[in-house]
């Protein structure tokens, strides 16, 4: 499913946690970087994808044998950190998202600024990350 990261703020602890996943290759990114970024986004698709029926037992936190199964949020590298707990799909992870910014933004990137120097009309994808479980998945 596709959904609006503009519109949908119920997401915005899993981007931050798939973020941080790929920090190394894009940036770090605080939530309110986020939400500038989501507020002069010219487009933030996100694509939401429901877990395989059987995944929801076998996922790393609950089969660890060394206590009680930890909560999505306590381990943003695990790919259960994706999952949005108010998601109203029940169990959707967040397969993966992109913020992309027109030529009006106010961002500081030096990458960006390059671009808006230029002129002229243009889409400046500052960040598209793929969680690697949704990998070959489609999106």
């Amino acid at each position: 499913m596709l959904i609006d990261l503009r519109t949908s703020p119920g997401w915005m602890d899993a981007v931050l946690a798939l973020n941080a996943r790929f920090e190394t290759e894009t940036s770090p990114l605080s939530p309110d970087q986020l939400q500038r970024l989501l507020g002069q986004a010219l487009h933030a698709p996100a694509w939401v994808i429901d877990p395989p029926a059987d995944s929801q037992t076998d996922s790393p936190a609950e089969s660890s044998t060394d206590g009680p199964a930890e909560s999505s949020s306590d381990s943003p590298a695990d790919g259960l950190a994706t999952q949005a707990p108010d998601s109203p799909t029940g169990g959707a992870i967040l397969g993966g998202f992109l913020i992309a910014l027109g030529p009006d933004a106010a961002y500081d990137s030096p990458n960006y600024r390059w671009f808006q120097a230029r002129g002229g009309r243009f889409a400046y994808v500052d960040r598209v990350i793929v969680a690697p479980e949704a990998g070959r998945g489609g999106i």
